[in-house]
């Protein structure tokens, strides 16, 4: 949209880790490096170390996107390294972990010499005065949300538990709401899985290095069994 050069850096197809010699020696002449922490759909955290490492030996910003990292447990966000470290910046949403993905609101943590240039710079009338009061009233209150997180890890950890169970299987390790499955034949067991029990997943076998991925967002305990228990029938295991 903005017309900039996009240098993509890919990650191990079979790990899905982040090639740091690649994504330094890309970011030493670039302006802006884009990572992200947990990284969607493959739920890992990126190595502090790795973020360290781009500011230290880079003169890039550093936009690092945390958007669900409330469900990765304390330590796991970056965002205490933003006084140090002008460079860096830090992007959250209410999507996620707050349940407000309908007000379409998220906000940065920088320093402010850069927030006062992505002010002077921004689209006029962007977020509008409601949801700004939500937004404020959200994060005055986040400690509401901490039992429904907390419920939320424990079942993506019981869940992921199950599919690596599942014949064919291979399941990451996940600090996001969500579970990355790698299963054969994985867009029908996906079009199974709608059509015949009503239970929807996502499909990212169109992506490159994703082959045969599907994306299971973790749901209640009730909603996981179903979805469990609809894999096997499909699966015969």
């Amino acid at each position: 949209m903005c017309e900039c050069e996009i240098r993509e850096v890919w990650r191990d197809p079979n790990t899905f880790a982040i090639d740091a010699d690649a994504l330094l020696e890309a970011a030493k002449t670039s302006d802006i490096v884009m990572v992200t922490s947990p990284n969607n759909p493959t739920g890992d955290l990126i190595d502090p170390d790795l973020v360290r490492r781009l500011l230290t030996e880079t003169e890039a910003l550093v936009l690092l996107d945390e958007a669900y990292i409330e469900f990765s447990g304390d330590g796991a966000s970056l965002v205490s390294w933003v006084a140090d470290y002008p460079r860096l910046m830090i992007l959250r949403t209410f999507s996620k972990a707050f349940a407000l993905a309908g007000m379409r609101c998220g906000y940065l943590i920088a320093d402010t010499a850069i927030i006062d240039v992505l002010a002077a710079i921004r689209q006029i009338y962007s977020v509008d005065v409601i949801v700004q009061a939500v937004a404020v009233a959200a994060l005055k209150n986040r400690a509401l949300m901490q039992p429904v997180i907390d419920d939320i890890v424990r079942e993506r950890a019981k869940l992921a538990k199950a599919l690596a169970k599942l014949p064919g299987a291979r399941v990451w390790e996940s600090g996001a709401n969500f579970v990355l499955l790698r299963i054969d034949d994985a867009a029908t067991i996906r079009a199974r899985l709608r059509d015949e029990h009503s239970v929807l997943v996502r499909d990212f076998s169109y992506a490159k290095g994703l082959s045969n991925c599907l994306r299971i967002t973790v749901g209640t305990a009730e909603e996981n069994e179903t979805l469990l228990s609809s894999l096997k029938q499909i699966l015969g295991a």
